[in-house]
Order: structure tokens, then C-alpha cells, then sequence
């Protein structure tokens, strides 16, 4: 089967992006990447991230918004 790309747009996500990823990481399906765009975070959400090591890829850019988020994570 082909591999799957997770791309999780975050912004001041500190509060919800360890539930976000744990229900990533629970799924059955494991043939994935998971991507991670941090928009600028004014919270600790990059620190959270970066915290998760290799197990995800993880993009910080200035704040274009979802849509750039995603684009990015597209890339």
C-alpha cells in the first residue's frame, strides 16, 4: 500500500496537539509520515512538537495561515 501524508496545520495548538498526534499514532493503519506546520505559535506548541523527535517532520514558518500551513506541508 502507498504511504500516507499527515499534514497538521498548528497554531497556538498547545492545548489540543499531543491528542491531535496520539490519535495519529493510534491508528491501525502505519504506513504514514505526519507533518507538522507550525504557523508561528505564540504559545508552546513548537516546544511541544519538537519534544515528539523523529516521529514527525516538523515545519515552522511565519503565519501565512491554514492554507499556506497545508501548501507548506504539501511540499
Amino acid at each position: 500500500m502507498a504511504s500516507v501524508s499527515v499534514v497538521i496545520p498548528v497554531y497556538n495548538g498547545e492545548r489540543y496537539i499531543r491528542q491531535t498526534l496520539e490519535s495519529v499514532f493510534a491508528q491501525t493503519y502505519q504506513d504514514y509520515d505526519i507533518f507538522c506546520v507550525d504557523d508561528d505559535s505564540k504559545d508552546a506548541s513548537l516546544d511541544i512538537l519538537n519534544g515528539y523527535g523523529n516521529t514527525i517532520q516538523v515545519i515552522h514558518q511565519a503565519n501565512p495561515g491554514q492554507a499556506g500551513a497545508r501548501n507548506a506541508g504539501a511540499n
